[in-house]
């Protein structure tokens, strides 16, 4: 995963477009939060069942480049087993997937798009995961086949109680997309009557994002609760947005002197001067 800098961290404010180091960045940090936090709950849900693989997994899978996915992601059996997640790319648009071998299903999310079926998505998916489990010995059952489920035709394949956000405007894919993956970590499903976001809560979504790669261990915010209450109006998430936003322009400034001091003349590269993870 790359070093996410804090011209990455610019893109979660207003109403700026998410870029794919961003996406990455924050599903997996989250998941490694996750997973430190489950021993110390009871759920009974383990989120080191999911393997997340960021945003450039599926131009491999389009160009059959099977050796590069071995090698750059070491998917291990355990893996191929359980949930698979990742984020795809069209241009101009994010949306998210999930490859779940205990069910049998490939799910495709996308609020944007709901009627496109992503006939080429789902094929090319199927594919290369079949291919995958033939490459440890398992050989696809053809009586069972894959159910293909997008947002517009889950109610038709499964009974699971599935709410799922509409993308109401043009530049929220990328925080919809990453939370759809998000919610799924944290309770092993996707969002339902309980517990589920709206494009109403991408104010605050993007806060989120920003305050976890800001703290590394805050809570979910209220928009996370079956009730979406919140203390802050829309004007005072985006005061708040506006002051973390000036606090990262001050740490930006006072990371280049420290570099220009410390490194003078070697050339330090600016993801060195403001990683944060």
């Amino acid at each position: 995963m790359r070093w996410v800098c804090c011209d990455d961290v610019y893109h979660l404010y207003r109403n700026s477009w998410l870029n794919g180091t961003l996406i990455a960045g924050f599903v997996s940090l989250f998941l490694q939060r996750e997973i430190s936090l489950s021993t110390s709950r009871s759920s009974g849900w383990d989120p080191s069942k999911v393997a997340y693989l960021g945003t450039h997994f599926y131009p491999l899978v389009v160009a059959k480049s099977y050796l590069a996915i071995d090698q750059l992601y070491s998917i291990s059996l355990n893996n191929y087993l359980n949930d698979i997640l990742f984020t795809i790319h069209r241009p101009g648009h994010w949306f998210s997937s999930i490859v779940s071998y205990s069910k049998k299903t490939v799910y495709i999310i996308d609020g944007y798009n709901k009627n496109d079926p992503y006939t080429e998505v789902f094929d090319n998916l199927i594919h290369w995961f079949e291919r995958a489990l033939e490459s440890i010995g398992i050989v696809p059952d053809p009586s069972r086949a894959w159910k293909r489920i997008t947002f517009r035709t889950y109610k038709e394949h499964t009974t699971e109680n599935v709410v799922l956000a509409d993308q109401t405007d043009g530049s929220s894919c990328g925080v919809l997309s990453a939370m759809q993956h998000v919610y799924y970590i944290k309770l092993g499903h996707l969002p339902n009557s309980t517990e589920h976001f709206s494009q109403s809560d991408v104010p605050r979504l993007r806060l989120y994002m920003a305050n976890l790669f800001r703290e590394y261990n805050l809570e979910f915010p209220s928009a996370f609760t079956s009730r979406h209450t919140s203390d802050l109006s829309e004007t005072e998430v985006y005061a708040e947005v506006e002051r973390i936003e000036e606090e990262y322009r001050k740490r930006e400034a006072e990371d280049i002197k420290v570099v220009e001091q410390v490194d003078k003349g070697r050339g330090a590269s600016r993801d060195d001067a403001f990683s944060f993870l």
